[in-house]
């Protein structure tokens, strides 16, 4: 996975709450696991949430839970080749 323009990746160290809109238009929580590894944007707001992609879903996550609950990766710690 290759970091998009603007964006960094971080790999999920305890779960993390998120919200997805569903076709209703109704917000649906949902946990991103331990593991995962989610892009969000470079500069996250100090509070509030934000929208990450995760598997090819965007979900909205607080920015607190990003800082306190995942961990910066980079291309080279997940073995890709440029």
């Amino acid at each position: 996975m290759r970091e998009k323009p603007n964006t960094i990746t971080y790999r999920v160290n305890s779960p993390l709450v998120a919200s997805v809109s569903a076709q209703d238009g109704r917000a649906r929580f949902l946990a991103i696991p331990s593991g995962s590894v989610i892009v969000a944007p470079l500069e996250l707001d100090p509070l509030g949430l934000v929208d990450v992609e995760c598997e090819g879903k965007t979900l909205s996550v607080f920015t607190r839970d990003i800082r306190e609950r995942a961990e910066r990766i980079d291309d080279a710690k997940q073995g890709v080749v440029p």
